[in-house]
């Protein structure tokens, strides 16, 4: 049971955060000193992005398979969830190939292209990216939460940018819309790849 909770851990620190806006980098946790021994890593004392994509790769291995002996290798999901789910097939974990000086830098850079790339799309693709709206009755009082969680990735001198992607995060209501949602996530991540460059993390299969 303590490998499962250090896992969880780890996911909240490293590919995660705290708070109504962690989806936005708001609430990136770091670990800075550890007593005793973990069956993780929780620091990491790499200076570069490839570093980070080896650290997060290394844990989520090693994380995935206490998950999957923890639940009998019964890891299968027979229909595709309508919610965020950590896998090779359901999502995909980048890291923005640019450094910055800081992690407001960072934030900022990536921020400010991701919501230029959003206003400009038709409202049924805006709400698909989690944004409220309030003057269509098909989307009005429901709010959709974001399917890409952007985060600091802290490089120990410099920082970069963690993008995660959920294709199956959209309100059942909703699923009909799940087209965009994929389309949508591709034509970003196409656009950061070409402006700022990325590395892919490999996210372990569940089998």
């Amino acid at each position: 049971m303590l490998n499962i909770v250090s896992g969880c851990l780890w996911t909240l620190i490293y590919l995660g955060g705290i708070g109504s806006r962690m989806r936005r980098g708001a609430g990136s946790l770091k670990v800075v000193k550890i007593f005793g021994d973990t069956p993780y890593r929780f620091i990491f004392e790499g200076k570069t992005v490839v570093d980070a994509k080896k650290f997060i790769e290394i844990n989520l291995k090693k994380i995935f398979e206490n998950f999957k002996e923890y639940a009998n290798g019964n890891f299968s999901l027979q229909r595709s969830p309508s919610f965020a789910v950590l896998s090779k097939r359901h999502s995909e974990i980048k890291l923005i190939n640019k450094t910055f000086n800081t992690s407001v830098e960072a934030l900022k850079e990536v921020s400010d292209k991701y919501q230029i790339f959003r206003r400009g799309k038709p409202l049924k693709h805006r709400y698909t990216f989690g944004l409220p709206i309030i003057s269509h009755r098909e989307f009005k009082d429901r709010r959709q939460a974001s399917p890409i969680f952007i985060g600091v990735m802290d490089l120990n001198g410099k920082y970069s940018v963690r993008l995660i992607k959920f294709y199956t995060s959209i309100h059942p209501d909703f699923s009909k819309y799940l087209r965009f949602l994929s389309q949508d996530l591709n034509n970003f991540d196409n656009k950061i790849a070409n402006e700022l460059g990325e590395i892919n993390v490999e996210i372990p299969e569940l089998r």
